[in-house]
């Protein structure tokens, strides 16, 4: 695991690990390459009591101190998909994705109507336990998806490129860099139509559009608005 990660990871657990609820952790994807920064972190968590959940998701936001690149999915004790750490201190927020019907009903766990979980793509890849207070919950998940499977063991990401696309507006070539592939990936969204500077950018946290330069679009990782960002640097420890 490259050295980004690695801390995400170890900070993530020594924030959690005294939480009540908190059953088990593991990095369900880990997506390095050869590179020395890495293209994000994402962990699963699975939870027997939501009274200290405050607690994780505070955790789980403090890690944009480190990388914006890190998802946290959320499990009951039966494997039941509960959504995902949201990005938002408060919630509901003042985004319109707030106000799905089933946003918010664990508080700081969002769910997004977009993003079809599907068990059997989560628990076919690799997957490493790094927190768990009895026998491992993912692991035996894991098992029973491999034998639906007729797998004798997970199957490896496969290596990604970038792909270079040419955009429906301005019909410039823009590059669609690995992590915009995993992420859409993830969303089950089709390959972006327009480049960066023709797509409207929003903050992740309060879904404010972002005012970019072309340059800064295709150039820079904004991902948060100023104001957001200051607020998630306040938040205590």
């Amino acid at each position: 695991m490259k050295q980004k990660l690695k801390k995400m990871a170890e900070q993530f657990v020594e924030e959690t690990s005294h939480a009540g609820g908190l059953e088990e952790i593991a990095i369900v994807r880990e997506i390095a390459m050869d590179s020395e920064d890495p293209y994000g972190l994402e962990l699963a968590v699975v939870i027997s009591d939501f009274a200290d959940f405050h607690i994780i998701s505070r955790a789980a936001r403090r890690l944009t101190n480190i990388s914006n690149h890190w998802l946290v999915f959320v499990f009951d004790m039966q494997g039941e998909f509960k959504g995902e750490i949201c990005f938002r201190k408060e919630c509901p927020g003042g985004s319109i994705d707030c106000y799905h019907p089933k946003c918010g009903e664990i508080p700081n766990v969002m769910w997004n109507p977009n993003f079809i979980f599907q068990k059997t793509r989560m628990f076919s890849k690799p997957l490493k336990v790094i927190f768990s207070r009895k026998s491992s919950h993912f692991l035996a998940w894991q098992k029973e998806v491999l034998a639906e499977l007729d797998l004798k063991e997970p199957v490896s990401e496969d290596i990604m490129e970038e792909i270079t696309l040419t955009c429906s507006d301005c019909e410039k070539e823009f590059i669609w860099t690995v992590e915009s592939q995993l992420l859409f990936e993830e969303k089950g969204w089709d390959p972006p139509k327009r480049c960066p500077g023709c797509r409207p950018a929003k903050c992740l946290r309060c879904g404010m559009r972002l005012r970019l330069t072309c340059s800064e679009a295709e150039n820079r990782d904004i991902e948060f608005c100023e104001t957001c960002l200051e607020e998630m640097s306040q938040e205590p420890e």
